[in-house]
């Protein structure tokens, strides 16, 4: 019913610019199609002071192929003996998880890789206040699924935590890199591994990104400013 629905929509929101550039290869018509982010309430989450974190690195994800979950692993074991204060946070399930845990074991790496399995929102805020940075390092799956622009992105920077992320989807909407976080390719698992170790050997420099992900959150996906002009779109399509 796609094309019907192209024809006869009145307006089409889109949560990423990347989401939108697909949307209309699809056919979808460009004057109804509109960018319009996810807006979260930056004053409403209280970071936690900086004495209060730990040297993990987390990822927060559904264990599938795009989310790059191996990739992060991979990049880990190479830093692991370097860093011997550091370890990897995995918040999330899936039909990965025994083949991720099976690799970290492989990688020598399985004491320093906590998986946590699915948690609440709650507890997922939790750690994330407590984590030095976010890992994303989200690809392409083989059948062409792709990110969006993942919450938990926003909130990481809300929480002023670093973002390290992929060219991919629509992360780098929401990471300037290197200055509120840093992007890498996808896959690239050196580049990975530089970064992250770069922000657990660097605290001033990991908490004036965090700080400045937290203002750019602030400015772009201010929900106050985005509901606005959500209802801005709602009055013009009942008009």
């Amino acid at each position: 019913l796609r094309d019907q629905l192209a024809r006869r929509g009145d307006v089409f929101l889109c949560v990423s610019d990347f989401i939108r550039q697909r949307v209309l290869q699809l056919g979808f018509p460009e004057e109804r199609t509109h960018l319009h982010y996810i807006g979260i309430d930056v004053d409403s989450i209280v970071p936690l002071k900086k004495n209060g974190e730990e040297l993990e690195v987390l990822h927060v994800a559904r264990l599938v192929e795009k989310k790059g979950t191996e990739y992060l692993i991979r990049a880990f074991s190479m830093i692991a003996s370097s860093c011997p204060d550091a370890v990897l946070v995995i918040v999330g399930d899936g039909p990965l998880r025994n083949s991720l845990e099976s690799l970290s074991e492989t990688l020598g790496i399985k004491k320093k890789v906590h998986f946590r399995g699915a948690k609440s929102h709650e507890y997922v805020m939790s750690a994330m206040r407590r984590a030095a940075m976010l890992v994303l390092p989200s690809v392409t799956a083989n059948s062409g699924d792709a990110e969006g622009l993942g919450m938990v992105i926003l909130e990481a920077a809300a929480l002023g935590k670093p973002i390290i992320g992929t060219q991919h989807g629509g992360i780098p909407e929401a990471i300037i890199d290197a200055q509120t976080g840093f992007l890498v390719k996808e896959r690239d698992i050196y580049t990975l591994a530089d970064r992250i170790k770069f922000l657990l050997s660097n605290e001033h420099e990991r908490n004036a990104m965090g700080e400045k992900a937290r203002f750019f959150c602030k400015e772009r996906f201010n929900i106050h400013l985005q509901t606005n002009k959500l209802e801005a779109i709602y009055d013009q399509v009942i008009e």
